[in-house]
This record gives C-alpha cells, sequence and structure tokens, in this order.
C-alpha cells in the first residue's frame, strides 16, 4: 500500500514488484563476503556485512525504479507547493525523461545487536529496499519480557527538528525521502537477520526550474 508522510520531509512507502526484490537478493550473495565490493569503511552502520553493488546492477534498478522516482518528484513539488515550469515538467516527468542518477548502491545484512546511526546520506534523494520478511521482531519485545514503551526493534526512525516518525517495514517496500532526512534503524537481539538496500539519488539539474 502507498502511503505518503508530509508531518516534516516528504516520505513516500510504496512497493517493487517481486522479480526487482528477488534479483537484488540474488546479486547481493553473488557478492557477498568479496573484499572487492565490501562498504563497510564508507558507511554509517556499525556492522561488518554491507556490500556494493557493481555497476551493472546500479544502472538495472536505476531503469527499474525510473516510475517510482518520478512519482516521488511530484509529490515532493506538491509538498513544498512549488511552482514549476509546466513544460519541463510534463518534458522530464510525464514522458519517463527525467534525467537522474544512482551514485551508488548497497545491500545491507543487518544481525542482532547491529546498529544504524543516526545519520543522513549525500545526493538530492535516497531510498531503502526492504528484501526480506521478520515477523519475529514484531514479538522481541514480549518473548524478551521488555517492558519500554519504545518503537519495534528493527523499525525504521525519520527524524525532522524535534518530531520523530517510526515504520515497521515489510518485504518489497521502498520508502524514498530527501537525501538530508536524517534516520536510523532501532537494534534488535533476536537471532536473524533482516536485508535492506540503500541507495542516493543524483540530479544534475533542478527538476524543477
Amino acid at each position: 500500500m502507498d502511503n505518503v508522510y508530509t508531518w516534516g520531509p516528504p516520505i513516500w512507502k510504496t512497493s517493487l514488484d517481486d522479480h526487482i526484490i528477488q534479483r537484488l537478493l540474488n546479486d547481493g550473495e553473488k557478492i557477498r563476503n568479496s573484499e572487492d565490493y565490501n562498504a563497510e569503511k564508507w558507511l554509517a552502520m556499525n556492522t561488518h556485512d554491507e556490500w556494493y553493488y557493481p555497476r551493472k546492477v546500479v544502472d538495472w534498478f536505476s531503469s527499474e525504479i525510473k516510475i517510482k522516482v518520478i512519482e516521488y518528484m511530484k509529490i515532493w513539488a506538491d509538498h513544498l507547493d512549488i511552482k514549476v515550469n509546466p513544460e519541463r515538467f510534463k518534458l522530464e516527468c510525464n514522458s519517463n525523461e527525467m534525467k537522474y542518477q544512482i551514485d551508488s548502491l548497497w545491500v545491507n545484512y543487518m544481525q542482532k545487536h547491529d546498529c544504524n546511526p543516526l545519520h543522513d546520506h549525500s545526493g538530492n534523494v535516497s531510498f531503502i529496499v526492504y528484501l526480506n520478511d521478520v515477523p519475529d521482531l514484531k514479538t522481541e519485545k514480549q518473548r524478551m519480557n521488555m517492558t519500554n514503551n519504545g518503537p519495534i526493534p528493527g523499525s525504521v526512525m525519520f527524524c525532522h527538528n524535534d518530531n520523530r516518525k517510526f515504520f515497521f517495514p515489510n518485504k518489497g517496500e521502498i520508502f524514498l525521502f530527501p537525501s538530508n532526512t536524517l534516520h536510523m534503524v532501532i537494534p534488535y537481539k533476536s537471532d536473524l537477520t533482516r536485508i535492506s538496500v540503500s541507495g542516493n539519488i543524483l540530479f544534475p539539474t533542478n527538476p524543477y526550474h
């Protein structure tokens, strides 16, 4: 189900087709544990299991999500009440000619006790894609007798000023948001792996002028 959240930065939660999720899973396993693709020292997450996809996968994924990127830019324009050039916006969006690039794409295998601290990204628009379901996290607090009223372990948190929003994602969902939006993942204690993919989108020119 698609949802737009505009309490601060425009955050769009939507979903990707199964074939996209499956290829990201398959290609992630191909590069996992290959030092040529190790992303650990470049990323904020405190883990030893993050890997950059090769350029051919980045280019394929960029093409697959073009329609999503176009739709998100329309959502962002509406949110900001931006006065756009109608002809240019029609050319770049409605005719699928919007120019952008994904500068990098990486897969995260998050384990128990791993921490993805509060951080932002480079670029203009960022995204997180979730490749598997982890239903045990929904019951972790009850199973481990935790009495706090905090968010579900494994939730993603977005921050804007003093406001925070938490989302517990499911397989196939993608979140798109401005790259400077602070966000983090709540650690968990269950013995399982959550697999996600992140990346940043760059626009060579402002699509709104």
